[in-house]
């Protein structure tokens, strides 16, 4: 599952990069957004899952979700993808699963472990080391 997400987060990068030179990142997320949440919606039905929240805190966090992951990070990335090269783009994203940890500790209460923290910390070396060699 890594693998495939890796290979279809990259078509995202390549894509967003080549749509930028010509629309706002706000057009090309709207339009990805509506076709990506219309496959979503047939392989939910299909599957019989549960569509909506049952709970005033399952719409809290979903709202919070989409706002924050969806609206203002993919779209963000997207607008970035403009002025950034496809590597450096790259190296960005991997910031993802940081946000997802921070997700996880503010929204859900779940503990971080000593193991993920150092992975944080690693990763986000990592991230400053490589853009120096990379450049902006």
């Amino acid at each position: 599952m890594a693998l495939a997400t890796a290979f279809f987060y990259t078509g995202f990068l390549v894509v967003a990069q080549g749509l930028r030179k010509r629309y706002p990142a706000l057009r090309i997320m709207a339009v990805l957004s509506l076709w990506c949440a219309a496959a979503c919606l047939a392989v939910a039905i299909l599957r019989g899952e549960n569509l909506l929240p049952r709970s005033v805190m399952g719409w809290l966090l979903l709202v919070a979700l989409a706002l924050t992951s969806q609206i203002l990070g993919q779209t963000l990335m997207a607008h970035a993808m403009h002025f950034m090269s496809l590597q450096l783009g790259s190296l960005f994203a991997l910031l993802q699963p940081v946000a997802a940890a921070v997700y996880a500790y503010i929204l859900f209460f779940e503990a971080l472990t000593l193991s993920q923290l150092l992975g944080v910390v690693v990763l986000i070396v990592s991230i400053y080391w490589a853009k120096l060699i990379l450049g902006s």
